[in-house]
Parts: C-alpha cells; sequence; structure tokens
C-alpha cells in the first residue's frame, strides 16, 4: 500500500473484512503503513482480517528514533509482523542477527510473523539458493520452542 490516503485504506479494509468471511479463508492478513494500522484494524473489526506491521524495531525500550516498538505496534491494535523482508535486507541492512532479534522479540511478545526468505538476484545466478533459504531459516528461528510450528 503506497500513498494511500486514509478514506482509501478504510475501504479497501472493508472490502478485506467482506472477503474474509468466505468459508475458504481461515485468516487474511494485511500491513498498512504504520500509521494506517489503527485505521485498518478499526475498519475490519468484525471480521477474520488480521492487520500488522511492516517492520519494527526489536528492543524493549531505547531511544531508537525513527522506529517503532512493539509495544506502540501492539497498541494500535498490530498481532502480525514483517521480518525479514528484501527489501529491509537490502536498503536497511537488515543482516540475519537483524532478522533473529525481530523474530524472538516478536514472539516473546506474542506476536504472529511473516518470515521472508529469499536471495538476491546475483546469489540466484550462483545457485546457492537453497543454502541461502536454509542459513536464513536457522538464523531467524534459532533457539526458538518448535512447539508453535508442529500445530
Amino acid at each position: 500500500m503506497r500513498n494511500v490516503p486514509r478514506e482509501s485504506a478504510r475501504a479497501y479494509a472493508n472490502v478485506l473484512g467482506a472477503a474474509s468471511e468466505l468459508q475458504l479463508l481461515q485468516m487474511l492478513f494485511v500491513m498498512p503503513p504504520a500509521t494506517l494500522i489503527r485505521e485498518m484494524v478499526e475498519a475490519t473489526s468484525d471480521s477474520k482480517v488480521v492487520i500488522g506491521a511492516q517492520t519494527f524495531h526489536w528492543a524493549e525500550e531505547g531511544e531508537f528514533t525513527g522506529e517503532l516498538s512493539i509495544g506502540l505496534l501492539k497498541q494500535e491494535g498490530a498481532r502480525i509482523v514483517l521480518i525479514g523482508h528484501p527489501e529491509r535486507r537490502l536498503l536497511f541492512g537488515e543482516t540475519d542477527e537483524v532478522v533473529y532479534k525481530k523474530t524472538t522479540r516478536a514472539f516473546a511478545e506474542g506476536l504472529m510473523v511473516v518470515l521472508c526468505l529469499g536471495d538476491t538476484e546475483q546469489e540466484e545466478d550462483d545457485s546457492a539458493t537453497k543454502e541461502i533459504l536454509q542459513r536464513q531459516l536457522f538464523a531467524a528461528l534459532a533457539g526458538q520452542d518448535a512447539e508453535p510450528f508442529n500445530g
């Protein structure tokens, strides 16, 4: 969702809310810009739509200008977070270590996680995709309890 006016976001949320009631869907999630989380949560409150955040800072507290804490996101109604997106890795230098810290924090706070894995075009050309995906997955989930994943 890029440069979406508040009114358009609400209309979009209403359509998603109606679609989420289809018996085929168990859950539908959307991760709008942080400034629209509360609006989207309110607009989808009577549906199966889960609203989340595109990014956050992993620390419980501290001075991280421009970053949002999980506490603030939960306060707005976010229930799911996106972690490890290729754009964040490439443009903001998010490493496997940062993805691990975010994943660990999100699970500790009881949030659902959409964990993104992937290689760059250069890495894809090197035929290293499987190793890259494994490295990213194991790095992100190191030390996590396997029980939630066995569901």
